[in-house]
């Protein structure tokens, strides 16, 4: 699971994690892609609301959530 889950972020940072989640959703943990939707809709409403990059927030709060 903890692969998985550097491979969403590593795929986050290089902007290539549309393609990485729409080739491997069926393999990853409901709860992690739970989590990677909670934290790009609040990484949306962040930015709406103070001007900051909703990918980089969403990647710094999965880290967080995930103890990377």
């Amino acid at each position: 699971m903890e692969d998985m889950r550097r491979e969403v972020i590593r795929n986050m940072e290089q902007d290539t994690d549309y393609d990485f989640i729409a080739n491997n959703y069926w393999n990853m943990d409901k709860a992690d892609l739970k989590d990677i939707i909670l934290e790009l809709l609040y990484g949306i409403y962040e930015n709406e609301k103070h001007g900051i990059d909703a990918k980089e927030e969403a990647i710094e709060n999965l880290k967080e959530r995930w103890d990377m």
